[in-house]
């Protein structure tokens, strides 16, 4: 089998098309994407990621920068790194796609509830549901009547409803649903979709920073205002009592765990044995990105709830007209808030990637036991939550006092670089 995939001669890593060709560009793109992708070219071996360079701005778009990121497909588990790490990046949209009979999918419903638990609160502006529909599928769907759609725009209408009321069951609101069949829609469709959304995530950023630079200006000129300087002072009082009452925290750091374990138990047989041969290292079954999601999820369960009730506190008071004068100065205490929130579940994100470095993979004796359940009759991947359980239960690396730690010192950062600026007197 060796002999003839000729691993020796397929040694190339890019490709691109000459202007001595007389080859027409699409179809020539089409032709070697298909034939990279699936194996079939004598000069390439499988590649793990494909790059695409076009000479023009994708979707047609003359004044953006755009970067189509395609991922694999979801055939298995939905918790994989490559598709979660988009949510964490601030300029980038994720669009998930979804059958049309199954809209919202629950591989869809999964990737945004984990998003939402996590603690990414700006969804609506940055995540979408594309809905994939086949030829007739629109028309077959039925309205409260038990009526079929009379178009194809109405059964659109009547499923983007139920999709939207899906995913409020989840807590997930104002996600933005489309449809696309590219048998018979008009590509337009899709393109003014995409590029509406990445104008609404840029119009988002725009609206910050122009917050940013009014408040900034503001507090310059209201420096030397007695009367603004009074006004602040007491907002300034009100927010500190609040950060006063509110400077302890309630970690629960089982958390961190509990993800990893729970991943295992959903896992198929198969990529649990894969993973545990790889200390941990399997795309459907990723320790490390597990341990992230659940260090975050630990770190979100503690301060989420601080977050939104200071965003509450600070909403009150720029509804106050008494305290007009003094908004600039509560916006910023609240961006230097929620900044301060999002580095604090960066940071533990890091360090359950670390766990799984420099705690979980080193301990050889776990891994061995995991691997001798290997063909020891049905209860494989039981047998292997188990030992996981047991290492964790144990703690014998303090991890958990570890975890606890970092969110407790990354919470006093927070409230010193909020007090900081209320120090207005």
């Amino acid at each position: 089998i060796l002999a003839r995939m000729k691993l020796e001669s397929r040694t190339r890593r890019e490709l691109w098309l000459s202007d001595m060709s007389g080859k027409k560009p699409l179809p020539w793109l089409e032709e070697v994407f298909k034939q990279v992708n699936n194996g079939q070219h004598p000069e390439f071996s499988l590649p793990k990621r494909i790059d695409v360079l076009v000479p023009q701005r994708i979707l047609s778009e003359e004044f953006l920068n755009i970067r189509l990121v395609d991922t694999k497909g979801i055939d298995g588990t939905a918790e994989r790194e490559d598709l979660e790490t988009h949510f964490y990046d601030p300029n980038a949209v994720v669009v998930l796609c979804s059958a049309f009979n199954e809209a919202p999918s629950p591989s869809v419903q999964q990737l945004l509830t984990r998003a939402k638990d996590g603690g990414i609160h700006d969804l609506d502006s940055k995540a979408a549901v594309l809905v994939l529909p086949r030829p007739d599928e629109a028309l077959a769907v039925k309205d409260d009547s038990g009526e079929p759609a009379e178009t194809v725009e109405d059964g659109y209408e009547l499923k983007g409803e139920q999709a939207k009321m899906q995913l409020a069951m989840n807590g997930i609101d104002h996600a933005a649903v489309e449809f696309f069949n590219a048998r018979e829609d008009a590509p337009n469709r899709l393109s003014c979709f995409l590029l509406g959304m990445v104008h609404g995530l840029r119009d988002k950023h725009r609206e910050r920073l122009e917050v940013v630079i009014n408040g900034a200006a503001a507090l310059v000129q209201n420096f030397e205002q007695e009367q603004a300087s009074a006004v602040q002072q007491q907002a300034a009082h009100h927010l500190m009592a609040w950060l006063d009452t509110n400077s302890e925290l309630g970690i629960t750091p089982n958390t961190l765990g509990r993800v990893l374990l729970s991943a295992i138990s959903n896992a198929h047989p198969s990529s649990v044995r894969a993973s545990v041969n790889r200390q941990g290292e399997w795309p459907n079954l990723d320790y490390a990105h597990q341990l992230a999601y659940g260090a975050r999820l630990m770190a979100f369960g503690a301060v989420g709830g601080k977050l939104s009730g200071f965003k509450e506190v600070c909403q009150t008071a720029l509804n106050n007209p008494d305290l007009a004068e003094a908004s600039p100065l509560i916006e910023q205490a609240l961006r230097i808030f929620e900044a301060g929130t999002n580095e604090l579940l960066r940071e533990s994100q890091v360090f359950g990637r670390t766990v799984s470095t420099l705690d979980l993979k080193p301990d050889t004796l776990l891994w061995a036991r995991c691997e001798s359940e290997w063909g020891q009759g049905p209860g494989y991947r039981d047998r292997v939550h188990q030992h996981h359980k047991a290492w964790f239960d144990a703690d014998q690396r303090n991890i958990k006092g570890r975890a606890q730690s970092l969110v407790e010192r990354q919470w006093r950062a927070i409230l010193e670089r909020v007090s900081s600026v209320l120090q207005v007197d």
